[in-house]
């Protein structure tokens, strides 16, 4: 298994801080340069991006910092494609580790086969979360659990098969959202296709301070469509997910071990 540290190059007290966290583990990582989305061209910028008319997903332009910490999980995932391994484990540099993450991180025999992305982290300890009510018993007394709200979003650690990372890299010819929102988001018809799991208790927190791959996500500075935004397709899908959250859902209080 692949395991992938996104760190951009001025950054470097980020990369010590994991790849100390990953040597007390006993396992090797690999460094990923991270994209600065702040260097790109507003005509990079422009040209990456699916039209704005068509975004009913998700009704508006990202922001640069949202476009680096797309192309930086794209380089992972090419990485992953071309290589002779069935699962990548790809991380962000601002994250704090579980000492008994070791078993579940040196490979992913542990994971059910017919499962293609695993989320072994939580924004904060002690959530109470809804998830769906079937569940997997995985080792060590943990469970994965799919998660209907608060909804799963954020890249800080995950789990992705080849064949996953190849579909996602033919969905982000053009980028319609950011990359959390593509993997794991309500309203991505990619994420409907390839739903993610949630280990409990989880390995991985966010340390407490901001990602420096994803800046300005000032939503005042963003340009939006108000006809996108209006879309029945988007509406519907809002609906449904609320259907889905009330009706066949149960919860579980997801903490950090």
């Amino acid at each position: 298994m692949l395991r992938l540290v996104i760190n951009l190059d001025r950054s470097p007290e980020r990369w010590e801080s994991v790849r100390n966290q990953f040597d007390q583990l006993n396992l090797p990582i690999t460094r990923i340069s991270g994209v600065d989305g702040r260097q790109l061209s507003a005509e990079t910028l422009r040209n990456i991006q699916m039209p704005l008319k068509d975004k009913w997903e998700f009704p508006r332009l990202l922001s640069p910092g949202e476009v680096g910490c797309y192309l930086s999980h794209i380089k992972c995932w090419e990485l992953l494609a071309k290589s002779k391994e069935s699962w990548a484990l790809i991380i962000e540099d601002d994250i704090q580790i579980s000492p008994e993450a070791a078993d579940f991180f040196r490979d992913a025999s542990w994971i059910p086969k017919d499962l293609e992305l695993v989320q072994p982290f939580n924004f904060f300890d002690d959530c109470t979360m809804k998830v769906a009510k079937h569940e997997y018993s995985v080792m060590h007394g943990r469970k994965l659990m799919h998660p209907y709200k608060p909804y799963p979003v954020g890249t800080l650690a995950y789990f992705i098969t080849r064949k996953c990372a190849v579909d996602a890299l033919a969905a982000s010819r053009k980028l319609g959202m950011p990359v959390d929102e593509f993997l794991f988001g309500p309203m991505s018809s990619w994420a409907k296709k390839h739903p993610v799991w949630k280990l409990n208790p989880v390995l991985a927190l966010p340390v407490g301070f901001d990602s420096t791959i994803q800046l300005n996500r000032d939503k005042k500075s963003h340009t939006s469509s108000a006809w996108a935004r209006l879309s029945p397709r988007r509406h519907c899908r809002k609906l449904l997910n609320s259907l889905r959250h009330i009706l066949f859902s149960k919860k579980e209080t997801f903490i950090f071990k």
